[in-house]
């Protein structure tokens, strides 16, 4: 990600020079976390096509139909300048390198003809953990989320995905594949711990644990640097912040595509289209509570008001506006960039009237119009999005004015 456009919405957006750490932590919340919400908009709709939610196969069904075309490995291996996979050293070494670039420092702990073993030391999903979904979430479903996050999403999608691709990329062997260890799913192991073995080899015994080992967490040895968790993940990549807000700026629009995209391919685009605005509304509740707190406002009375909600929940997703108080009583939101509009064009090759974008303007119109009833203004007032930019426009224009 070029720098000049990391540093043009960190200005935009509010943040001062040295708080790149600030909004490199903004835009991890924005992502992996998300991970939460776009489970609880899948659970019903699979439930529905009579899944089975008490297995694995409910998360991979979100994930497979986008990473398993196998995209994003090719991608990595031509980073790499790696023509071929010839052995599962070189199979591991693409996976901790791939993982790496999600912002999840890993390493290679042991590696032979016959297998690799890869642990993760910091992981932004039990770090920052599930976002809010609504009004009643509850441990239970959090925890269900990480078992579903481990094993269906990590194992079997991600490095499943990497298998099945290794072999049409030249791997002969059959490889078994296991994930013993997960911070997010069994919250007193030390790392996450990943296992390529050739089939039939012998099975990795991981160490045996200290109780001391099973009650040390990272976030302690955070807390105890007094660095933010991005900072310490920062320094263990071996990268700067700058470099690391760099790289978790995109992500929050790639991970944004390949949900949609992976309901749109299991769905098709109506169905994916609801579950997308589902998602955006899912997190309003919390925003639209956390911006009367910050702005001070007990309940909306007025324009001004509620463009100033509407502004921050905007800026909560990362898209900047601008607030323009006009002579005749309306308030009109500006805004000249929009990730959600940047980086599927410049950065992912979309091009104006692809699906995703279009589902970006309707779940945007419907999160604006949710807004005004949760505030209790849609009887008041009304908001509209004349110009998009993901519709093309020259800019992002939101105008609030009376009913």
């Amino acid at each position: 990600m070029e720098k000049n456009m990391v540093e043009n919405y960190m200005r935009e957006l509010g943040y001062a020079d040295d708080e790149v750490a600030d909004f490199a932590e903004a835009c991890i919340r924005q992502s992996w976390p998300k991970g939460y919400n776009r489970w609880k908009v899948l659970k019903p709709v699979l439930r529905e096509a009579g899944w089975d939610l008490s297995t694995k196969e409910g998360y991979t069904k979100y994930w497979a139909p986008t990473v398993r075309t196998g995209a994003m490995w090719d991608g990595r291996m031509r980073v790499m300048g790696i023509k071929e996979i010839k052995d599962i050293p070189t199979l591991g070494s693409i996976f901790k390198h791939q993982w790496s670039d999600f912002l999840s420092p890993t390493e290679v702990v042991e590696e032979s003809p016959d297998r690799c073993v890869l642990r993760t030391l910091w992981c932004a999903n039990p770090m920052y953990g599930p976002s809010p979904y609504g009004r009643h979430d509850c441990i239970r479903s959090y925890m269900e989320y990480y078992r579903n996050s481990d094993g269906g999403m990590t194992r079997d999608t991600f490095l499943l995905g990497l298998a099945i691709h290794a072999k049409r990329r030249g791997l002969r062997e059959d490889i078994e594949i296991e994930m013993p260890w997960a911070m997010c799913r069994d919250g007193d192991v030390p790392y996450c711990l990943y296992i390529f073995r050739k089939k039939g080899s012998p099975i990795y015994e991981p160490p045996a644990l200290t109780d001391r080992q099973k009650a040390w967490f990272i976030e302690d040895e955070v807390e105890r640097s007094g660095e933010k968790p991005v900072v310490h993940a920062a320094k263990m990549l071996g990268i700067t912040i700058e470099e690391f807000a760099a790289k978790a700026f995109p992500l929050v629009v790639s991970l944004d595509v390949a949900a949609y995209m992976g309901w749109e391919l299991q769905f098709g685009k109506e169905k994916a289209l609801d579950m997308y605005k589902e998602y955006w509304l899912s997190l309003l509740f919390h925003w639209i509570n956390e911006a009367k707190i910050e702005l001070e406002i007990g309940r909306v009375t007025n324009l001004e008001e509620l463009a100033k909600v509407i502004h921050f929940c905007q800026r909560e997703k990362l898209v900047p506006y601008q607030m323009i108080l006009s002579g005749n009583g309306s308030v009109t939101l500006t805004g000249n960039n929009d990730l959600y509009a940047e980086i599927p064009t410049k950065v992912l090759g979309m091009k104006l009237g692809d699906s995703y974008l279009d589902a970006v303007a309707s779940a945007d119109e419907a999160f604006i119009n949710q807004i005004m009833v949760e505030t209790k203004m849609d009887d008041k007032a009304k908001a509209s999005a004349k110009k998009r930019l993901v519709k093309g426009d020259d800019k992002n224009e939101i105008v609030i004015e009376e009913k």
